[in-house]
């Protein structure tokens, strides 16, 4: 069980919150304005492929949760599997038995992604909260390039 914050913390922790909310404010506006697309930028759904390492980046596959290709799964198109660590992308619905390796029903290719993470207090994720696991579902945006993280800013935590 962590400790409860004193209120001098709080207060802190209400000011870097709301730092961290005004630069998302400021970036989405900039963008807007200089035609970021549809009037601000597209969220999508990254989900971990493992738990938060020591850096501030994590890989993760990019609006589908891949899951490990199985013989009595029936897919559809467009659904992603991993096998032996590539992802293969079903190419047809009712994808019954056949093997990722049949180029007539499976497309391999790449569904990763690397998130950028900013986190206040400090550089390593897997000493920041909230903790990022394998599926972990994060909003993240395309930033010229770079996908970074849309939803809450990540704290470092002495107790992590």
């Amino acid at each position: 069980m962590g400790k409860l914050l004193s209120d001098r913390d709080a207060r802190r922790m209400e000011a870097m919150l709301r730092w961290y909310e005004s630069r998302i404010d400021i970036r989405y506006q900039r963008r807007r304005r200089h035609g970021g697309g549809g009037g601000g930028r597209e969220i999508h759904n990254a989900f971990c492929k493992a738990a938060a390492g020591a850096g501030s980046t994590i890989a993760c596959y990019l609006d589908a949760d891949l899951i490990a290709w199985a013989s009595g799964t029936t897919y559809s198109k467009g659904d992603w599997v991993e096998v032996s660590g590539t992802d293969y992308k079903s190419l047809h619905d009712n994808n019954l038995g056949n093997a990722v390796t049949d180029a007539a029903w499976w497309e391999s290719g790449t569904n990763t992604i690397t998130v950028t993470i900013e986190i206040v207090g400090g550089s390593a994720l897997n000493s920041a909260l909230p903790r990022l696991e394998d599926g972990t579902r994060l909003s993240v945006w395309n930033d010229g390039g770079t996908w970074r993280n849309a939803g809450n800013p990540f704290q470092t935590s002495g107790d992590c």
